[in-house]
């Protein structure tokens, strides 16, 4: 993983790898199973309280309030994974409301 940031910061600048890591944390968030998605959950809190108060974090809370919204309210998934998520929307309203 380093090594993929450490590629894309020399190759394209640190837009770029943001870009990157913002579109794997939403496939993880998307199509991830279990401990995929709680850990995905938790990195893209981190990368939102990362950002601060710029403009990037007001791209970044409508790509994941949604595919948040929509684990809590899936059946299939897990206890652990729902309660996780569930934190990470706590901490997003917190952050911007």
């Amino acid at each position: 993983m380093t090594d993929f940031i450490d590629g894309s910061l020399k190759h394209c600048g640190f837009s770029c790898s943001k870009l990157s890591i913002s579109d794997n944390l939403e496939r993880s968030l998307k199509k991830g199973k279990g401990e995929e998605q709680c850990a995905a959950a938790i990195c893209s809190v981190l990368v939102l309280i990362q950002l601060g108060a710029s403009e990037e974090r007001e791209e970044i809370f409508p790509l994941y309030y949604p595919i948040l919204k929509t684990i809590l309210a899936d059946n299939a998934a897990s206890f652990a994974t729902r309660a996780v998520v569930c934190i990470t929307d706590l901490v997003y309203l917190f952050l911007f409301v």
